[in-house]
Order: structure tokens, then sequence, then C-alpha cells
């Protein structure tokens, strides 16, 4: 059954989604980057940011119950706002209270072990005059020669996968297009498309919020296209880690919630033949 449009513009059945107005401020651009651990990370990102030629950034931290307090000690901008969560309350809730906060008339989510290149915020926004959102070129930060992902395809099962994970990043994916399933660790949206489709489910705590948003965007007909001239640089799993079992159990556990939130039937029984 696809959510109802309610109220304000935001999915109703999603009790979790902010209130977030369909209009922002025109022509003002709002990153949200939840930080909880790597300050070296952080700074990065937001220098990147803030390094940006687009007219109007807004820019907000979010400290997830960090243990470095690494948000404090960034040096002090106009264009820069900080948000205090009491403890580690995962990735969703944060990044709705930022989401919440957030005044722009367009909306970024942005990892904070990632990093924009020149012009990459500029790219996003021109993407946003065709689309509802824009997903951009994420190459690995430790080996920018080879690509992290541009966007995700998704298995029968729910497991969804990065495009181009580990391939030398030259000659591939090249080309503008159409996407199904984004990459949270950067993704840009129209405030509008995100007023219909409410915030990010706290049921996933971390990993397979993306793909639930994602899917839940496709449903209401909202276009995401993939843009390979926003560049941005990722260093893979800069607050859990590459691998752990935490991360194991969580990737596992939110792959199958996302397939029985969204895939048929017919898929949902061949997923045996995939996860196997």
């Amino acid at each position: 059954m696809e959510p109802r449009q309610g109220a304000l513009g935001e999915v109703s059945g999603y009790p979790y989604a902010p209130s977030i107005t369909a209009v922002g401020t025109p022509g003002r651009v709002s990153i949200i980057v939840v930080h909880y651990a790597g300050a070296a990370d952080l700074t990065a990102c937001c220098d990147s940011v803030l390094a940006q030629d687009h007219p109007d950034i807004e820019l907000l931290v979010v400290d997830n119950g960090s243990a470095d307090g690494a948000a404090s000690l960034l040096p002090p901008d106009r264009r820069l706002r900080r948000l205090w969560m009491p403890h580690n309350t995962g990735f969703a809730v944060a990044a709705n209270a930022g989401l919440h906060a957030a005044t722009g008339d367009a909306v970024v989510l942005l990892n904070p072990d990632a990093a924009l290149r020149a012009g990459c915020l500029s790219s996003l926004v021109g993407a946003l005059e065709h689309a509802d959102i824009a997903a951009p070129r994420l190459l690995l930060a430790d080996d920018p020669e080879r690509l992290d992902n541009c966007g995700h395809d998704l298995f029968p099962d729910g497991l969804n996968w990065c495009r181009g994970r580990g391939e030398l990043a030259r000659g591939r994916y090249e080309e503008a297009g159409d996407l199904l399933v984004f990459s949270g660790a950067a993704v840009a949206f129209r405030r509008s498309a995100l007023a219909r489709c409410g915030g990010l489910d706290p049921g996933y705590w971390a990993y397979g919020e993306d793909a639930d948003l994602a899917l839940r965007a496709a449903r209401l007909g909202l276009r995401c296209r993939y843009v390979p001239s926003a560049v941005v640089t990722h260093r893979v799993g800069g607050s859990f880690g590459r691998h752990g079992l935490l991360k194991a159990f969580l990737v596992e556990r939110n792959r199958v919630r996302v397939a029985a939130t969204h895939l048929p039937l017919s898929w949902l029984l061949m997923a045996p033949l995939w996860t196997g």
C-alpha cells in the first residue's frame, strides 16, 4: 500500500517523519552533517562545504553524542550552525533533527567522512532544477583513482550494493542517468521532495535508511538523478569502521526490513536464492 500524503506534504503512516514545510529560503542550500566520531574527518568535511562557490550555504552539524566534541572545536563561521543530541541516537534520528532545523529550499545529507570537490554543490543544485533528488559520484578517499559508488542497485533480497565500488574511475559511470537508490553518504534533495516523502526511519538506526527513503521516494514518483560532474571523496567506515559485528548485524537486519517494507512478493520468494 502506498503511503498517503499528509496535510503538510509529508507521508502519513511514517510517524518519525519530521515536520518539513515544502518551501524554504529560495536559493539556500542546507547541508546536514551528523557527527559521532572522527574529528579530522569532520573538519575536512566542513572545510570542503564552506569552500563551495554556492552563494547561500547553511551548514548544520549535528553532534550525535560524540566523545570527541569535535563540533565545538570547529572555527566560527556565520554559515555554520551546531545542534546537540543528548546521546548517540542513531543516524536517522540525528539527521531528522537536522532536517527539522534546515531552512534551505535544497537540502543535502553528507557523511562526516565525505568531502565535496570544487563545484560539487553547484552541480547538485543544478540537477535539482530537473529532478527531485541528485546523487553525486563518490570516489574512495584513500584511493581516489577508484570509485566508492555511483548510486546503488538493489538485489531481490533487499540488499543494496554500490555501483562501481573499487573499480577504476576513469571511463566508468561517467554519464548522467536516473537512479532507483541513492547513497546516503552524499545526496541532495529538493525540499518539496522531502516534504512529500518524509524523513529517515529511526528503526534502522544505521545502514539501510537511505535505501528505505529512496524507495519511498520512488513509490511517490519522485525522480533521482545521478550527477557525475558532482564529485565527492568518501573514507568508507569513518564512524563504524569498514567491518565489525555491529555493522554486519545492522546491515543484515536492515536488509530484511527494506525487503519486507518495499519489495513485491515475487522478489521476496526469490530472496533465499540471492541471500544464500
